[in-house]
């Protein structure tokens, strides 16, 4: 007879681990009782239990049995149960099911392959990688860079490929990003594989790196070494080279020797004090043409203050010093004009003439003080970084999606519907992979508050305007909430002041404020908008235009309202663009105006149809423009039967430069120094033709690209 069931759940376990439960026995008879345990069964299982046998347990007396898990790391993972019943000698049997699960630590990458592409020498190229722990149990994880044969740490122009964080210990369904990093050191394929060491697993996680090392290099044509002949005074004799660029990058070329800008970036480089302890320092790359970094120059800028600073202290001080030193030689000379005053009158003669006054006069001691402040200068550096050090440090953002493949969201609902909750739902790290949550009326507010990136002139220029039309718009605001308030007195009814809620803005402002934001850093990986609602603009159809003409990228759009309120099927597959969400919880507690609930449904109905119309229509429209601009492209290159076209432009091809061979013997003199070989020159009418053609072929490659995005 089975008197009792029991179950004894060990949880989770490390496969090769073990696990362990006391279990509690009490005597609840009158009389002692005694008990044997099958060990066969328990080890046959995965299972022992110490002691294996009781003998006369006193009645109303407890005892402690521990009970031992165990499989080993060889084995499969998965359960491990066992019905085990313990039986009472002359009474009754009870049953423990005895429960475990044993697991294999592992862990889940999103790629197990990186191709960082073209690199050039001296730029560092990062790539992230997902990682997350889909087991049951903690996973710990540790990666080792390569070391040198006496096991100290490489440095890092030897190791091409990198990982941050190398270690880390993730609980279940953790995730965590990898940043890998590949910096190469040489003109040549780099292929590594790169070994992820998880803790209790006998089997790693490789990721495969690939990468190959660009430099950038010039040619000098026709040699790199020239010697000129004997020349008298006054005379000069040289020689021309050229400079040809074989790679895919664009070059910026100067003299080490003779270039002043080059010179003080040096002495800047020299001076600056972020190096790490390698002697290394990681900066923004640098297009051809642009200045020293804007923090280079600030630290360059702010150790030339403090040096001047200095040395306005030490002439301070030496001045100082030197009224001392006359104020003590002056009263040195009275006390010997006194002395020598009092001699002659004790002689009887007449007493020496007196020293003269010194004229110079004392400077104010607040004024010196001022002199050698700090807070003139510390405001000038501080108005200075402000100007000069972007709003958004692009190293707070690593993470970074092609613009082609961004997918950016919107999400629109009536009040109510869990909008804002899905907005946050979207906006976690986990599934929002790096998305940037915005509304439009933050975005303009942004704009109007005149940040780093838009203090140019016809920004400011723009901001001024935007600011007067606000205030127009306020004072007529003000001027009807009055009449209302005489005619809610008249007919007395209550009055309560509404504050002013539309402030009609141009949409081209307000697409290029959008434009201007989702260009920052931290919007690398898209963009969440929060609704259609903006304050700046008359409706919600010159908001959704104004942000799907400002960011022509992939969209998706997430609707939020009420189940069964948009006639759709609750179950079956739901149209892209179409959320449907259940009633809040809240909404019993609240309950809405089934009229108003009703109309408030229908309006965003109707809003969410515009919207589905407005992106259907993109695409025609663009395929449209595409037609005419190859129609236009094919009139214009269409060739003439006469020696003029129609528009009276010369019919005959464009002529092209070329350069001859350096070398030839059939060419002159000036030609062997690679000297371009004469060409007609390009009537106005030709020029404008070609300059037409290019504009037209630009045009037309835009919006293919734009239809293809679509």
């Amino acid at each position: 007879m089975m008197a009792a069931y029991y179950v004894c759940d060990f949880g989770h376990i490390v496969l090769g681990q073990s696990g362990r439960k006391v279990i509690s026995i009490y005597n609840c008879y009158d009389d002692p009782v005694s008990f044997t345990i099958n060990r066969r069964v328990l080890t046959a299982a995965g299972y022992s239990v110490m002691p294996e046998k009781v003998k006369k347990l006193p009645a109303g007396k407890s005892m402690k049995l521990e009970v031992t898990c165990f499989r080993a790391k060889d084995q499969l993972e998965g359960e491990q149960n066992l019905e085990w019943v313990i039986p009472i000698k002359g009474g009754p049997s009870y049953q423990v099911t005895l429960m475990a699960d044993f697991v294999l630590p592992d862990l889940v990458l999103s790629s197990e392959s990186i191709d960082f592409g073209r690199v050039l020498v001296g730029q560092v190229k990062r790539m992230t990688v997902k990682l997350k722990n889909m087991k049951a149990v903690p996973v710990e994880w540790e990666y080792k860079a390569p070391r040198s044969k006496y096991g100290k740490p490489l440095p890092p122009w030897e190791t091409p490929f990198s990982l941050s964080p190398d270690r880390g210990k993730m609980l279940p369904g953790q995730t965590l990003w990898l940043t890998v990093s590949f910096s190469p050191n040489s003109a040549k394929i780099f292929n590594q594989k790169l070994a992820l060491r998880i803790a209790d697993n006998p089997n790693k996680k490789i990721v495969s790196l690939h990468g190959q090392g660009d430099v950038l290099r010039v040619e000098v044509q026709p040699s790199t070494s020239f010697k000129l002949g004997p020349v008298l005074p006054g005379d000069e004799d040289s020689a021309d080279f050229f400079l040809h660029n074989p790679t895919d990058y664009t070059i910026e070329v100067y003299s080490i020797d003779f270039d002043e800008v080059y010179i003080q970036e040096e002495e800047m480089l020299k001076e600056y004090d972020k190096y790490n302890e390698y002697n290394l320092l990681e900066l923004p790359v640098r297009e051809p043409g642009q200045p020293t970094w804007p923090l280079v120059q600030h630290n360059s800028q702010k150790i030339a203050r403090r040096r001047d600073r200095e040395r306005r202290r030490q002439e301070l001080a030496q001045r100082r010093m030197e009224r001392e030193q006359r104020r003590a030689e002056h009263e040195k000379r009275i006390q010997e004009y006194e002395t020598a005053k009092q001699e002659a009158l004790d002689r009887g003669g007449e007493a020496p003439p007196a020293p003269q006054e010194e004229n110079q006069e004392e400077p104010d001691q607040a004024e010196e003080d001022a002199e050698v402040s700090d807070d003139t200068d510390e405001e000038a550096l501080r108005a200075e970084a402000e100007a000069e050090v972007p709003e958004f440090d692009p190293a707070d953002y690593p993470f970074r999606v092609p613009v082609e493949d961004r997918l950016n969201v919107i999400v629109f609902g009536p009040p109510m519907s869990g909008k804002t909750s899905a907005v946050k739902r979207l906006a976690e790290k986990e599934n929002n992979e790096g998305r940037k949550v915005m509304t439009l009326n933050e975005i303009v507010e942004w704009a109007l508050a005149g940040p780093v990136s838009m203090r140019e002139e016809a920004h400011v220029n723009l901001r001024s305007q935007l600011h007067e039309l606000m205030s127009q718009t306020e004072e007529q605001h003000e001027k009807a909430e009055q009449e209302r308030e005489l005619m809610c007195k008249k007919t007395r009814q209550p009055f309560t002041k509404k504050p002013c809620s539309c402030y009609p803005f141009p949409l081209e402002a307000v697409v290029n404020f959008i434009k201007i934001r989702v260009g920052m850093p931290d919007c690398n990986c898209g963009v969440i908008f929060d609704g259609f609602d903006c304050k700046y603009l008359a409706s919600t159809e010159l908001a959704a235009e104004a942000i799907f003409t400002a960011v022509p990228e992939r969209f998706l759009a997430v609707g939020v309202t009420f189940q069964k309120q948009l006639g759709f099927a609750e179950e079956g597959e739901v149209p892209l663009g179409v959320g449907v969400a259940p009633m809040p919880d809240f909404a019993a507690e609240n309950p809405v105006d089934p009229e108003a609930h009703t109309a408030l449904v229908d309006f965003y109905k109707e809003h969410f149809l515009r919207v589905q119309g407005l992106l259907e229509g993109i695409t025609p429209k663009l395929e449209a423009e595409l037609a005419q601009l190859k129609e236009a492209y094919e009139a214009l290159c269409e060739p003439s039967s006469s020696p003029e076209s129609p528009g009276g432009i010369p019919a005959s091809p464009i002529p092209t430069a070329r350069t001859p061979p350096i070398g030839d013997p059939d060419n002159d003199e000036g030609k062997r120094k690679g000297e371009v070989e004469a060409v007609p020159e390009l009537s106005p009418e030709e020029l404008e033709m070609q300059a037409q053609r290019e504009a037209l072929e630009k045009q037309m490659a835009e919006v293919e690209a734009q239809i293809e995005k679509k």
